[in-house]
């Protein structure tokens, strides 16, 4: 039924799951001084999985990224078994050269990890004033997580394909929340997700995957975050 938004009869809220989600994330300290924070492997990727639900909510403007995120949520999900960490799959990466090979499950953790930020930035923004449009928060969310790791067509067909987003109005019915209540969830759940993307941000230091030189298609379902 319309008016059970994207949970569904019976499921928790949208927003409520996110937030569950990455409290679920430990944030063990490594050992000495200068170790990362060892974030599991099989917990970051299953937080991830209810960030889908986003990409389907801002309709065909982003019906392409919820594919390969979920396809970049996989490959991290895989790799639990032999690299338990986060870490271990960066330190993997890093020692094999594969951190900027596509594909590659150094590459699609940083890609993932550029996902959930966008999301994080978007229901910030969307939420810091009942005035923001889906366009505005899309737009800047874009600009703040993803542009950086997009060559300049993929930027040009993203900002053009903006223009398509649903309503303020349409996203916060589809889950189930007023401009009071998403605005308070959306802070408990940056609250919680912002450290980790800060945790795998800093893995990474210098060694961030930069944009590829290829461009596919949009339209046809091609490109993704990690492929551009």
């Amino acid at each position: 039924m319309a008016d059970q938004g994207v949970a569904g009869a019976g499921a928790a809220k949208f927003l409520p799951r996110l937030i569950a989600a990455f409290e679920g994330i430990p944030l063990t300290e490594g050992e000495g001084e200068a170790e990362h924070p060892l974030i599991p492997t099989a917990a970051f990727a299953a937080a991830c999985e209810p960030l889908l639900d986003a990409f389907q909510l801002m309709g065909s403007v982003f019906s392409w990224a919820q594919t390969d995120f979920e396809q970049k949520r996989h490959s991290v999900a895989d790799a639990a078994a032999e690299l338990p960490s986060l870490q271990s799959i960066v330190e993997k990466g890093r020692k094999d050269k594969t951190l900027a090979v596509k594909n590659s499950v150094g590459r699609n953790l940083h890609r993932l990890k550029c996902g959930v930020h966008f999301i994080v930035a978007l229901l910030e923004r969307l939420c810091s004033s009942s005035e923001v449009t889906m366009h505005e928060a899309a737009g800047e969310a874009y600009a703040k997580t993803l542009q950086p790791i997009h060559n300049w067509a993929v930027q040009a067909a993203v900002q053009a394909s903006l223009l398509t987003c649903p309503s303020r109005q349409y996203f916060l019915q589809s889950i189930n929340e007023t401009d009071q209540s998403a605005a308070e969830l959306a802070l408990r759940f940056a609250k919680v997700a912002d450290p980790v993307v800060a945790a795998v941000d800093a893995l990474f230091a210098d060694d961030i995957p930069p944009p590829s030189s290829s461009w596919t298609n949009i339209a046809g379902g091609g490109w993704g975050w990690g492929s551009s």
